[in-house]
């Protein structure tokens, strides 16, 4: 089990259960007492008809406890069938809106399970004090088209068996493994988004990275595998892709760029729509608006070749004007607007500024915070060179820097750099002050705090202790943030 965001009077949890034949009879316990939760999303069989004889898979589903007190710690057990008990969840209601109490979100995505199998993120995130109160995973909770070498099939079963193992392996503790990832999934009530490899590098596009791809019969077999595990594992709601999140006066908008991407737009019509009513009603209202997306808004335009080998940017769709827009629009009525992200690599936060010719009177300010990654996921060939590079210069130099497989924070001024906004918007760097040693996995933690004048946020980053990192400072350098 493990808790998802839900409004404040409310408890939500995700269940998963293995080697069931048949749908089992679930017993609720809420503080020790028989209840029965609302089905948010019913148990069922992740995918059926596996390929591998007497193979059942998982089960999963999303129930909710209502009629709760806001800001509440609760225990929450299921029994399956008539012998089997969960492990006891103890999990704590949002709040309905901030107060002087700090109130605490963690910031994550792009976590490869193959590069932290001691658990070294989750002893991180268990050991933070005090605890984060909510949790987002920004996209690549896990690399389906890893490792790169690996042979992929045009089988939908048996593609999705695969698919089902990676989830397993991030979503349960491993057998004889103290910790793991799922412990940040108990952390605190979450909520997801998906990234490319949540099915595979540049999805839904051709990947040079991934040379299956190629095939068409493997990336429509790939898609409907990898979507389905998607949303048994990941989605709260099959019914909607987008998600809002109040604590007044911040309105939290998740948006799926990924599961309806297309050739030409990262989003169906619906998440666009439902975006444009929230920029309108946000930006007549006092809500401070906070825009949650996989991919990093303030990234140039990649060239074709550039993308099938990463992935394609946000600007290289024809729906980023509308985002752009809405989130200039928000700017232009006074607002300061807040976005939260991963997918890069690198941490950074850039305040961007409307230029005066896009104004009309007082502006505000948008400030773009990214956390990636919480592990970074294996490269062959050039994590080796990089690694011998770094104890060669380490060496060498007084003062010990990571490995070069963790990317510097690409900041304005550097090159060309945000070339595509700057006839918009002026940029200034908050984070990295130091694009050297303040790099490596780490998470983020977001603590908004309500004053007289709106809300003071206070971003720290936090590093996953790695050989590899020996010298980063993620932590060193706390940012204040004032959101009006």
């Amino acid at each position: 089990m493990h808790p998802r965001a839900a409004p404040s009077d409310r408890l939500r949890v995700w269940l998963g259960v293995l080697l069931q034949q048949e749908e089992p009879k679930l017993t609720w316990y809420l503080d020790g007492a028989v209840t029965e939760p609302s089905p948010v999303r019913l148990l069922t069989r992740a995918y059926g008809n596996y390929p591998q004889p007497g193979y059942t898979g998982v089960m999963t589903g999303v129930y909710e406890f209502s009629g709760l007190g806001q800001r509440t710690i609760h225990r929450v057990q299921v029994r399956v069938g008539d012998v089997d008990y969960s492990d006891v969840l103890q999990t704590r209601t949002l709040p309905e809106k901030l107060g002087n109490e700090p109130f605490r979100v963690l910031l994550g995505s792009c976590f490869a399970y193959e590069t932290d199998r001691t658990g070294l993120a989750s002893q991180l995130v268990t050991g933070l004090r005090p605890q984060p109160d909510l949790t987002f995973l920004v996209g690549d909770q896990v690399y389906l088209d890893q490792p790169v070498f690996e042979s992929f099939t045009a089988d939908e079963a048996t593609l999705a068996q695969r698919f089902e193992a990676k989830y397993l392996a991030n979503w349960t503790i491993p057998a004889g493994a103290p910790t793991g990832y799922a412990r940040i999934l108990d952390a605190a009530p979450s909520a997801s988004i998906p990234d490319d490899h949540e099915f595979w590098n540049n999805f839904p596009e051709v990947s040079a990275a991934v040379p299956a791809t190629i095939r068409e019969k493997v990336r429509k077999s790939w898609t409907s595998a990898a979507l389905t595990m998607y949303e048994a594992f990941q989605r709260n709601d099959s019914t909607t892709k987008s998600e809002i999140i109040n604590i007044d006066p911040l309105s939290f908008f998740l948006m799926d760029n990924r599961t309806s991407r297309t050739g030409t737009r990262t989003m169906s019509k619906r998440t666009l729509a439902e975006f444009g009513e929230w920029t309108s009603r946000v930006a007549r209202s006092r809500t401070i608006p906070v825009l949650i997306t996989g991919p990093s808004i303030f990234q140039d335009k990649r060239s074709h070749f550039a993308a099938e080998i990463l992935d394609s940017n946000l600007a290289n769709y024809q729906d980023f004007k509308d985002i752009l827009d809405g989130l200039k629009m928000m700017a232009q009525s006074g607002k300061t607007v807040l976005l939260l992200t991963g997918d890069v690599h690198y941490a950074r936060i850039l305040q961007a500024d409307l230029k005066l010719t896009q104004l009309s009177g007082p502006g505000g300010s948008m400030y773009e915070v990214i956390s990636s990654p919480t592990s970074l996921v294996n490269m062959p060939l050039l994590d080796q060179w990089s690694d011998a590079a770094r104890r060669v210069r380490n060496f060498l130099r007084r003062k010990p820097i990571p490995a070069a497989r963790w990317k510097k924070a690409l900041v304005p001024g550097e090159g060309k750099t945000l070339a595509h906004f700057s006839s918009d918007l002026r940029f200034q760097t908050k984070y990295p002050a130091d694009r050297e040693t303040q790099r490596g996995d780490h998470v983020a933690i977001l603590s908004f705090r309500r004053t007289n004048l709106g809300v003071k946020l206070i971003v720290t980053y936090h590093a996953v202790s790695k050989p590899e990192t020996n010298g980063n400072r993620l932590g060193d350098t706390p940012v204040e943030i004032s959101l009006s």
